[in-house]
């Protein structure tokens, strides 16, 4: 269960300045803001993670004992505290993998023995990807999925939007973009695919 303490101002993976200046797009603003919307929430549903920067507070209710304790949201930019059973952690019990979004419990300052115990656990953190300003750290790969869906839906709305190319010479031949069954073409989803959730056997 996780819960946002502070919103993102938006979730936008880019603008429609950046369209415009990568795409040589002339879409107005008006145009290009719902697609640029449209297209984030389809990213981040094929994901199946939010990727914009917010505060959370995440809990988990183990049923086992874990080694590392897998949060929703990553990267992390800051561990703001740690609660198991009702007692705040310190610093010095937690180490992160801020890229990967995990928490290893310590003990002694040591990770050899310690684990997570099927105990409540609160993590409030900042997490994920700054879309803002001079801190921006979206991956260069999520945004050019946007780019590439915007120009798709914009320069598709009047054609059959999986069609690439078409030509005709003697026999007329059609080349489809290959579709991953969503609103991601399979090219687009390779492009995608570190990011997303890791699949759990």
């Amino acid at each position: 269960m996780i819960n946002v303490i502070e919103a993102a101002p938006h979730r936008r993976l880019t603008t429609p300045a950046a369209v415009r200046a990568a795409e040589r797009d002339d879409g107005t603003d008006e145009v290009l803001l719902p697609l640029i919307s449209a297209a984030s929430a389809a990213i981040e549903a094929f994901l199946g993670r939010v990727l914009a920067r917010e505060r959370v507070r995440e809990v988990f209710l183990p049923t086992r004992a874990m080694q590392r304790l897998p949060l929703a949201r990553w990267p992390i930019s800051e561990v703001v505290e740690v609660i198991e059973d009702g007692r705040i952690l310190a610093p010095s019990d937690v180490q992160v993998d801020a890229a990967a979004g995990m928490l290893q419990r310590l003990a002694g300052g040591r990770a050899s023995a310690a684990t997570w115990m099927p105990v409540r656990i609160e993590v409030e953190c900042l997490a994920g990807y700054a879309l803002d300003g001079d801190d921006r750290d979206l991956p260069a790969e999520i945004e050019r999925v946007a780019f590439d869906l915007v120009r798709r839906w914009r320069h598709g709305s009047r054609r059959d939007p999986q069609i690439q190319s078409l030509s005709i010479d003697e026999v007329l031949n059609v080349s489809y973009f290959s579709s991953s069954g969503n609103a991601i073409p399979l090219d687009l989803a390779e492009m995608l695919s570190p990011y997303r959730v890791p699949l759990v056997a």
